[in-house]
């Protein structure tokens, strides 16, 4: 789908898509991303997506364009891609070449589309494995905006990856577990869904801000809550939520398989619950 991109408003061929090596994202990360899911070519909860992306801009003194204009942005980038279906749109913005870092800077903002995971289908009807590991995505106000210092996501990821697992989760020094490398944790014990809090050391979730005020049958209380280690071995169901995955089963950690190591009633819950939200946002 990378046909044209646009930057700054302006639609480009992807051959011919450039940026200064003297960006701030190139220099020292420094810049914010979303990623948004699109249904019939439409970002879902775009919205939210802005707010979470007001409060990474904020902290990094970046100026985000208004929703409307970055909504018409990506209408055109949707038509200009021909896009008929669902895919992925991610927004990023840095801190653009020779900008003050007192003020509210200039930002360059670039859009592009791909393609939904040629193996989403299968994450959903049979689960993935995750490998816990033993540091953290950020550390400080860093930690709750989603940041292009994207270094310990890619690490964990990778590490899943030579394990055989499709997500890392990360464990905090006390043996906390606060979230996956680029997910939200969700674990059910005595029937409840337990998801760690939104305390500044996570990143808040898009999909999670709206799975607490779901409802549906079979679906247990969401709750914020500390997780230990120890507690995912108890779980009887875990799952993973983010904007792309939209709700993953997960059927194993490590070595040890959750529950009979197959995705649970709650976690089917889950996902209908979400289904069914989304159809009526769209309809």
């Amino acid at each position: 789908m990378l046909r044209v991109v646009s930057i700054n408003g302006r639609l480009l061929p992807m051959r011919e898509a450039r940026v200064s090596v003297a960006e701030g994202a190139f220099l020292y990360g420094e810049g914010i991303f979303e990623t948004v899911r699109l249904y019939d070519g439409r970002p879902l909860l775009l919205q939210s997506h802005l707010e979470r992306a007001s409060a990474g801009a904020k902290l990094l003194g970046l100026k985000l364009p208004p929703g409307r204009t970055l909504e018409r942005e990506i209408a055109r980038l949707v038509a200009a891609n021909r896009v008929r279906g669902d895919a992925v749109g991610r927004i990023t913005l840095s801190r653009a070449p020779s900008s003050r870092r007192v003020a509210a800077a200039r930002a360059t903002r670039v859009l592009i589309l791909r393609s939904l995971p040629d193996d989403l289908a299968r994450q959903y009807e049979r689960g993935i494995r995750v490998r816990t590991l033993p540091f953290e995505r950020a550390v400080g106000p860093a930690a709750a905006i989603k940041h292009l210092s994207y270094l310990p996501s890619i690490l964990a990821l990778r590490a899943a990856d030579l394990a055989g697992a499709a997500e890392a989760l990360f464990l905090s020094p006390g043996g906390q577990v606060l979230e996956g490398a680029t997910t939200n944790l969700y674990a059910c014990i005595d029937n409840t869904l337990l998801t760690p809090p939104a305390d500044g050391r996570i990143l808040p979730g898009v999909v999670r801000r709206h799975l607490f005020s779901l409802g549906g049958e079979g679906l247990p209380p969401i709750k914020e809550a500390p997780i230990s280690r120890a507690d995912l071995d108890r779980a009887s169901e875990v799952f993973l939520t983010n904007a792309v995955r939209e709700i993953v089963p997960v059927v194993r950690i490590d070595a040890r398989p959750v529950g009979g190591g197959l995705p649970g009633p709650a976690t089917r819950a889950a996902q209908m619950a979400w289904r069914a939200f989304v159809a009526g946002l769209a309809g």
